[in-house]
């Protein structure tokens, strides 16, 4: 008896199913592997602005508003991880460098950095300097990234110290929507910063106070004092009241017959004595001196305002009545 046997030509087996999803699953992912797009770190310079004769005629200011983002968060704040410097026109020289303040997520996201100059070491005004915002070769393989700026003549602004207010919070203003902390409030003498939004200028702006001090609620400021110098102008004033009179005419011979002594001198010596009677007649009549001191008091400032007391006798005697007074306020008081 003959048996067929099949050898299998001409026959095909069914292919799973399960193969051919894993197949389909595997295209697409291919797909969207290839066609997806990379994921890399985000650094930008946002904004710039330059001011002028803020804190004093002849100083700089610049303010950049930059942007960092990390898809893996850094470990090391802003300020040693990144540097900021600001560079001559070549790109060669640095003329500047500041440091981020790491105010809030460790300075990433949104913040600001500014560069202040006194007038004495300011840059050229209007000139084409360069911003660089790069990262501490410490922390990143060469090459390290760099984000550059060139200002232009449209960065430099001629408002001064209200504009670098308006930029300021303008800035702030776009910081607390990424930051969601609120920076800036509403006062009576316009938008001014907050508890917040001034601990991180402050941080990033030592002094600020000085070069925009409208946006802060407590205002700060350099007092302008003047001393005060002394002079003889109101006694000169005093002494001379009776020149040109008969009265003047009649104490100056006095006073020439007295061998040349002045004569407010010898009037005010007089005055002097008639306290000393005021005295003496308020303790016999009053049993008490306190209406003749105050008649005393009285007879000096007269005769002193008159001219008829040199300013000598009146300062010793001013000060004779303040020992007096003192006696009878504290030591006859308690006794």
């Amino acid at each position: 008896m003959q048996t067929e046997h099949n050898s299998g030509i001409g026959h095909t087996r069914p292919r799973r199913p399960l193969a051919w999803l894993w197949s389909f699953i595997a295209a697409i992912v291919l797909v969207v592997c290839n066609s997806a797009p990379a994921y890399a770190d985000t650094r930008e310079i946002l904004s710039t602005r330059v001011f002028q004769n803020l804190a004093e005629t002849g100083d700089m200011c610049i303010f950049m508003h930059y942007y960092l983002d990390h898809t893996v968060p850094p470990t090391e704040p802003v300020n040693t991880y990144y540097q900021f410097r600001l560079m001559d026109v070549g790109g060669t020289t640095q003329i500047g460098a500041a440091t981020a303040y790491p105010y809030y997520n460790y300075g990433y996201g949104e913040g600001l950095v500014a560069w202040y100059f006194p007038a004495a070491t300011a840059p050229v005004w209007g000139s084409s300097y360069i911003l660089r915002m790069e990262g501490n070769p410490e922390y990143f393989a060469s090459p390290v990234p760099v984000v550059t700026y060139t200002l232009t003549s449209s960065d430099y602004s001629a408002l001064g110290q209200a504009g670098l207010e308006d930029y300021i919070i303008d800035q702030c203003l776009e910081i607390e929507l990424d930051w969601g902390v609120a920076l800036v409030s509403a006062s009576d003498i316009g938008l001014i910063l907050t508890t917040e939004g001034e601990a991180y200028l402050r941080g990033t702006l030592p002094g600020i106070q000085y070069v925009a001090p409208g946006i802060l609620a407590v205002q700060e400021g350099v007092p302008t004092v003047t001393p005060r110098t002394w002079g003889t102008t109101q006694a000169d004033t005093y002494a001379t009241r009776w020149a040109g009179t008969w009265v003047g005419d009649a104490l100056d011979g006095a006073s020439n017959f007295l061998g040349g002594i002045a004569w407010n001198t010898l009037t005010g010596l007089g005055i002097l004595v008639l306290a000393v009677v005021v005295f003496a007649l308020s303790a016999k009549w009053f049993q008490s001196s306190l209406p003749g001191f105050v008649g005393a008091v009285v007879l000096m400032l007269g005769g002193f305002t008159m001219g008829f007391v040199s300013a000598s006798i009146f300062g010793v005697t001013v000060l004779l009545c303040a020992i007096y007074l003192g006696y009878m306020l504290v030591f006859k008081g308690s006794s």
